[in-house]
């Protein structure tokens, strides 16, 4: 090693140790979570001073006792508190510490004091963590704000960012140390600096410290909790969030969530939800730049067009409305694995066929992610199947699909064996369905609004018009590149094998784009039974134009950068399209981050532990739900304890005959009951959805109901990791062609 690579790596090593050492000191020093002025109840106006200091007396017209102030419901972890409440007055008065409706503590405020410190130890995650100060009705109050310390490493957060920073450090390090910059073309290095800045602003909104209020945010922050708190219970693979709904349980199942175990695992070391939910948008980030900047260069064959296709791709307007504005983290993550289907396609049509695994990778990805966005991968394979099927047929590339097929399946077997499991118990899928799909198109109007980022977005357009919707553009840059193909396509003479494949996509995009519209005759054909059955699944047709956008920028990618004409004005065009997207998305990101609504704050979140009813049995009603186990019909019947926490639920009862019992938990296949010897308790389904017991008559009775899945789920769910860690490894062996020859399956070594 010569000096300046010795200088390099100890600056590098110097660089890490500070990093590392300064956040381990800021987490161990900074232990303050909460710092708030008191959120008003029933105040009147001239209660609150120009400070925000709430003065409540007999003369402030608040003549009856009662609520007057809380701080925000907040999301706090396990772990030991104080919290510190400034106040005075001439009357004594009280603070309730709760998490929704339950008291988790009383504490008295005295008029002597004019600070109260208040420990309290949480033994597990608080969901909604709020403390409301009553008023007695007689003298004065007074309350300046609210103040939580947690004990060090409640939260691992500048931990986590500092031994980022410090491996972001090592690796800049090491390929100084191992690169030469000499060795790699202009070019080369014009994308790596391009790439790398970049990458920079596509992220700048996660760098805002606080999560902003989306449309689904709360419901995938809980599923994010949810396997977190499975994962510590020793659930895997996580079916059941058993302190859903209130302690009700729900199903995690339907919902693909095997992406959802990254930021899970960061709350199980103790990063907060608003971190770990950050770093996993990153994430998706990074994974959506590699796959369509793949995909660019393979379609086009140069690397320039794979910059192209990825800036523009990344900032579509309809990707960053599911990151953003709707949080529809579902569809997010699928958007990272559309590219990679587009790229199998090409390398299966006209490429090198041996890359088929690269459609099962963007099927695999899509189906874990979004099943609606799967439905959509599975029609572009059809389309492109029915488009090029004489080639597929004389060239026999249609082995190379069988294979990509299967291959899907095998690495997804854990997750269809349970979902068709589910899918097919008695779930209520009625609310799922739209009625009118059509009346939820998007008005051609709004295709070319390039400033309609309110916040808010209407699935309902038909019906309510273009009000606080957020962007259903199409985008500048995205019209552009149609207009630029359709100049390429019908004026270049000779046309190859690329063209034609973006002549293939073009054409499908534009169908899509005007499927998604409500010119598109959805309420002629949206109740034919076969197709009904899909839409309802599909929900809206605004899905549709994520696809086709994808669509029509690759084949911009594969006409501009392919028409030798337009090469004498390649940059002025590069330059121009990649800054229009730019703008328009820095319109629309920072509408997002302008909106005063956020949930909690930089070290927490607070998570709706209530979910949707999307996943329950048919007739659930929540509002029918009892507090314990309740006897059904006239039964001489008596529950002597109810002990429920978790997975885990415990009933003692006597009874001179059988009887049935319904008890408060949401029900599913899978649960299983058992007396104190042991002996099969029947399970069914009972009034409003709850887990129904057949109890035989017992003086001292004892059953002990548990969630205990077909042990075949979880034997499937281990399946798909061998066959992803084996395929993997053989990928990397043998550089990244997936080829079965029939000497190797004979002998089981199916090379790559």
């Amino acid at each position: 090693m010569d000096n300046n690579k010795k200088k390099i790596a100890v600056i590098g090593a110097f660089l890490i140790l500070m990093i590392f050492l300064i956040g381990f000191l800021h987490n161990s020093t900074n232990r303050k979570l909460y710092y708030n002025i008191m959120n008003l109840a029933n105040v009147p106006e001239e209660g609150v001073t120009s400070d925000g200091v709430i003065r409540v007396g007999p003369d402030t017209d608040l003549s009856e006792k009662g609520l007057i102030a809380r701080i925000d419901p907040i999301h706090l972890s396990r772990g030991n508190y104080r919290i510190k409440v400034d106040h005075q007055g001439d009357t004594d008065f009280k603070a309730i510490i709760r998490d929704e409706e339950n008291v988790i503590q009383d504490v008295y405020l005295s008029k002597t004091e004019t600070e109260t410190w208040i420990n309290i130890s949480l033994p597990k995650d608080v969901y909604s963590f709020q403390m409301d100060f009553i008023y007695p009705g007689d003298g004065e109050v007074v309350l300046k704000h609210a103040e939580i310390i947690g004990d060090p490493f409640i939260y691992s957060d500048i931990l986590f960012l500092s031994l980022s920073l410090s491996l972001l450090a090592a690796i800049l390090t090491y390929f100084k140390i191992k690169d030469n910059p000499m060795s790699r073309t202009d070019q080369d290095n014009l994308v790596i600096m391009g790439m790398i800045g970049f990458g920079v602003f596509l992220n700048y909104p996660i760098f805002y410290p606080f999560i902003q209020r989306g449309g689904d945010i709360a419901y995938h922050l809980s599923r994010i909790e949810g396997i977190a708190t499975e994962l510590k219970r020793g659930q895997f693979p996580v079916q059941i969030y058993f302190d859903a709904h209130g302690g009700r349980t729900y199903l995690g199942t339907l919902y693909p969530s095997l992406f959802l175990y990254i930021p899970a695992l960061l709350r199980v070391l103790r990063v907060s939800i608003s971190l770990s939910f950050k770093a996993f948008q990153l994430l998706m980030n990074i994974g959506s730049m590699y796959t369509s900047y793949l995909c660019g260069k393979t379609v086009s064959g140069q690397k320039i067009a794979g910059v192209f296709f990825m800036v523009l791709y990344c900032l579509m307007p309809y990707r960053l409305s599911c990151m953003y504005f709707r949080d529809a983290l579902g569809e997010s993550q699928a958007l990272v694995f559309v590219p990679l289907i587009i790229t199998g396609l090409y390398e299966i049509i006209q490429g090198n066929r041996r890359k088929w695994w690269l459609l099962a990778i963007g099927m695999s990805g899509v189906l874990e992610s979004h099943v609606i966005t799967a439905v959509f991968g599975a029609g572009i394979c059809l389309i492109f199947c029915l488009i090029y099927v004489k080639k597929l047929y004389f060239e026999k590339r249609y082995k190379e699909f069988i294979y990509a097929a299967a291959f899907s399946v095998l690495l997804n077997i854990g997750m269809l064996v349970s979902f068709i499991y589910y899918y097919t118990s008695d779930i209520d899928w009625s609310h799922l369905a739209i009625a009118d799909f059509g009346a939820h198109g998007i008005f051609p109007t709004q295709l070319f609004m390039l400033m309609a980022a309110m916040g808010d977005h209407s699935t309902n357009v038909a019906e309510l018009g273009i009000v606080d919707e957020d962007s259903l553009s199409m985008g500048l840059s995205v019209l552009v590149c149609i207009l630029l193909s359709f100049y390429v396509f019908f004026t270049k003479r000779t046309k190859d094998e690329r063209d034609r494949y973006g002549a293939a996509a073009l054409g499908t995009g534009f169908i899509l784009l005007y499927m998604s519209t409500t010119w598109f005759p959805w309420k002629a054909i949206q109740n034919i039974k076969p197709i009904k059955g899909i839409l309802q699944m599909i929900q809206f047709p605004l899905r549709f134009l994520g696809v086709a956008e994808t669509l029509i920028i690759c084949a911009a990618a594969i006409f501009i950068f392919g028409y030798e004409y337009l090469q004498r004005h390649m940059k002025l065009i590069f330059i121009v399209l990649i800054f229009v997207a730019m703008m328009q998305s820095m319109v629309l990101t920072d509408s997002f981050l302008m909106t005063n609504d956020h949930v909690g704050g930089p070290y927490m979140a607070n998570i709706d532990n209530r979910f949707y009813g999307d996943y329950v049995p048919e007739g659930y009603d929540k509002t029918r739900f009892p507090d314990g186990p309740m006897v059904v019909g006239e039964k001489d019947t008596r529950i002597h304890s109810y002990y429920h926490d978790g997975p885990e639920t415990r009933i003692e009862y006597s009874s001179e005959m059988a009887s049935d019992i319904d008890v408060p938990l949401i029900y599913y296949r899978g649960y299983k009951a058992y007396d104190k010897e042991g002996q099969r308790v029947p399970v069914s389904k009972g009034e409003a959805g709850m887990i129904r017991l057949s109890l035989p008559a017992a003086e001292d009775g004892y059953v002990r109901l548990s969630y205990a899945p077909p042990i075949v789920l979880g034997l499937m769910a281990y399946f798909s990791i061998a066959v992803f860690i084996i395929s993997m490894s053989l990928l990397i062996k043998n550089k990244g062609v997936l080829e079965f020859k029939k000497n190797d399956l004979i002998s089981g070594n199916a090379g790559l």
